[in-house]
C-alpha cells in the first residue's frame, strides 16, 4: 500500500513540475520591414529630414548614430549632425498581430562640419568671434553642479560652496568661433562616474560644436557637442539647453546619460559656469 502511495505522490510531482507547453500558440510572422525616406535639408546640409513611409505601424523608434536627436518615435524628424562622416538611421517598427519588431537601416554621409555665425549668443560664448576663443570653468557657489528627477529640479544633490574637487575646479571648457571648435582642457584628468567618482585618465579630443537657436527646451537655445564631449560632468549629455548666458555666467542643463551616452528616463542636470 505505501509503494502505491509514493508513487502517486512522484506522479503528481512530476505532472505539477513540467513545463508548459507552447506548441498550440501561434505568435505570428515578423512584420515586414519599414519603409522610410531621407533627404537632406536644403537650408543646412548637416540636418537630415527623416520620414516613416510604412502604413499599419503602431509603434516606431529611429537610432541615429551620431546626431542630434540620437532617438526618435515621431514619422518625421530631423536629425542633425556636427561632425563629417559617414552614418547608419535605422527605423524599427512594430504591428498589432505581429510576433516582434522589424528594421530597416540606410547609411548617410555628411560632407562637412557643422559652421556657426557669429550671433549674439555664439559671441557672448566665444569672446565676440574672436580668434583666442573663450574658456569657461565651474562656479564656486552652491548648486555649480546640481542634479534632480526632473529639469530643473535638482532634488538628488546640490554640490556646496565650494565643494568641488580639484579635478573639477581645474577643468576649463573653451569655445572657439573659428574652426567651430570645442576643447575641454581637463589636465589629463576627468571624474569618472562609472568607477566610484574618482580622478581617472582621461584625454578629451577636440571637436566641432554648433550652437543651435530655439531647439531646447521651451524654446531654449542649446549647445550641440560632439557626441562623447561633454561640459560639466561625464554622465551628462552633449546636447545642453541654455538657462543663462551673459558675459560671465553661463548656466546649463543637460540630460543624465549612462556610460554609452544614451539618455536616461529620469535625470538632468544644471551647471553653473563663470567665464576664465
Amino acid at each position: 500500500m505505501n509503494r502505491i502511495i509514493i508513487g502517486l505522490v512522484i506522479s503528481v510531482l512530476f505532472l505539477a513540475c513540467e513545463p508548459e507547453r507552447m506548441d498550440d500558440i501561434d505568435i505570428g510572422p515578423l512584420p515586414e520591414a519599414p519603409e522610410m525616406s531621407l533627404s537632406v535639408d536644403p537650408d543646412n546640409p548637416n540636418r537630415i529630414i527623416a520620414q516613416d513611409i510604412s502604413t499599419g505601424f503602431f509603434n516606431r523608434l529611429w537610432v541615429a548614430e551620431g546626431a542630434n536627436p540620437s532617438r526618435s518615435s515621431n514619422p518625421v524628424d530631423t536629425f542633425f549632425y556636427i561632425s563629417a562622416g559617414t552614418y547608419n538611421i535605422t527605423l524599427f517598427g512594430a504591428k498589432s498581430g505581429g510576433s516582434g519588431t522589424s528594421s530597416t537601416t540606410q547609411e548617410i554621409t555628411i560632407e562637412t562640419d557643422a559652421t556657426i555665425e557669429c550671433s549674439p549668443g555664439v559671441a557672448l560664448l566665444t569672446g565676440d568671434c574672436g580668434t583666442e576663443g573663450k574658456c569657461w570653468r565651474f562656479s564656486s557657489v552652491t548648486g555649480a553642479i546640481s542634479v534632480g528627477p526632473t529639469y530643473g529640479s535638482g532634488d538628488w544633490f546640490r554640490s556646496p560652496a565650494n565643494g568641488l574637487v580639484p579635478e573639477q575646479v581645474n577643468a576649463r571648457w573653451c569655445f572657439f568661433f573659428e574652426g567651430s571648435e570645442f576643447d575641454h582642457r581637463n589636465n589629463g584628468m576627468s571624474i569618472s562616474p562609472w568607477d566610484g567618482f574618482v580622478p581617472v585618465p582621461h584625454e578629451p579630443t577636440p571637436g566641432p560644436w554648433e550652437y543651435s537657436e530655439g531647439t531646447g527646451m521651451d524654446g531654449r537655445d542649446q549647445i550641440i557637442l560632439t557626441p562623447g564631449q561633454f561640459m560639466g560632468t561625464w554622465d551628462s549629455s552633449n546636447v545642453l539647453d541654455i538657462e543663462l548666458l551673459t558675459e560671465d555666467e553661463l548656466v546649463v542643463r543637460a540630460r543624465l546619460v549612462d556610460q554609452s551616452g544614451t539618455p536616461q528616463n529620469e535625470g538632468w542636470f544644471e551647471f553653473y559656469f563663470v567665464a576664465d
